[in-house]
């Protein structure tokens, strides 16, 4: 468990002694180097490996290169992590995400192009970033591990003049996925120590993340493939988002409860104006809404600090 608190305050406020307020800043990490030159020295790395990357003639090179960036971000963690341990988890992001991208190039350049293989690239890249998630105490590549996931199931995002768009082909799978591979990582979290359950926190909340992206645009339009209407889903995603905002009231978990209320609100807002349109009186029973939600969130945030 990770808890933020002000010491000077809570020394000025008398809640601390000085002998406690000396004790707890002890067991703070000293960085000699400090953030931002490990920041300009990973923007500066960045650039570097773009700019070779633009110059190479072939995708082979270029995962050459991203296991060379993975290599030496483990080895600035193993001897220099004290001062460039921020430095050593860029080149590591880096070349993990870098080597991804060109290992499935590669795959589906080598390969026939079937949907299996398809599946089989995507399935081993997710492997992949879940395994450097762990090696390297990455939350991030936790993260992104279960993004992978979800090619497999349809959800994806794209471009096009200007427009960026995120799509859920298949809204009841990837609820039920998605749902389930949250509740599983949230469980094992409460069983491993802190850093792994910083990583499987992280895969969770993704997860979490997405299960509510997939009720969002099944309650737009259904799901054709399972003849499950909109409403259906509007109504089942109520359901869950209250259940998961008790559920984060009982527990005293501010993410699921400040995640769960955000998407309360787009919810609302989606099925009102669905319902009743864009037009001045709309927009002001929706304003004060907006205002009593936010409140809210307000003073149950502060509360909880």
């Amino acid at each position: 468990m990770k808890i933020v608190l002000d010491l000077t305050k809570l020394l000025e406020e008398g809640k601390i002694t000085k002998e406690e307020y000396d004790k707890f800043s002890g067991l703070a990490k000293k960085e000699t180097v400090g953030i931002l030159p490990n920041i300009l020295v990973g923007f500066g790395t960045i650039l570097i490996f773009c700019g070779i990357a633009s110059f190479a003639k072939s995708i082979e090179f270029i995962f050459a290169l991203s296991v060379i960036f993975i290599g030496v971000g483990f080895f600035i963690r193993e001897k220099l992590f004290k001062d460039w341990g921020i430095l050593s988890s860029i080149f590591i992001i880096l070349g993990t995400i870098s080597a991804s991208g060109a290992y499935f190039e590669l795959f589906d350049f080598y390969s026939d192009g079937s949907e299996l293989n398809y599946k089989i690239a995507i399935g081993s890249v997710a492997l992949f970033i879940a395994a450097m998630s762990y090696f390297a105490r990455s939350a991030l590549l936790a993260g992104f591990s279960a993004l992978t996931i979800g090619a497999l199931l349809g959800v994806g995002t794209s471009y096009y003049s200007a427009t960026y768009y995120f799509f859920v082909e298949q809204p009841s799978l990837t609820i039920t996925v998605y749902g389930a591979l949250s509740i599983l990582t949230y469980s094992l979290s409460n069983i491993f120590s802190s850093q792994i359950e910083r990583l499987l926190l992280s895969f969770s909340r993704v997860s979490f993340f997405l299960v509510n992206m997939a009720f969002w645009i099944g309650s737009f339009w259904g799901d054709k493939e399972y003849f499950i209407s909109n409403n259906l889903f509007s109504i089942g995603w109520l359901a869950f988002l209250i259940i998961m905002i008790i559920f984060g009231v009982v527990k005293n978990k501010r993410f699921t409860i400040n995640m769960s209320v955000t998407f309360l609100s787009i919810h609302f807002y989606t099925q009102f104006f669905e319902r009743f349109g864009v037009d001045p009186i709309s927009f002001i029973i929706a304003g004060f809404f907006a205002l009593i939600i936010a409140i809210a969130l307000w003073k149950y945030n502060k509360k909880l600090n």
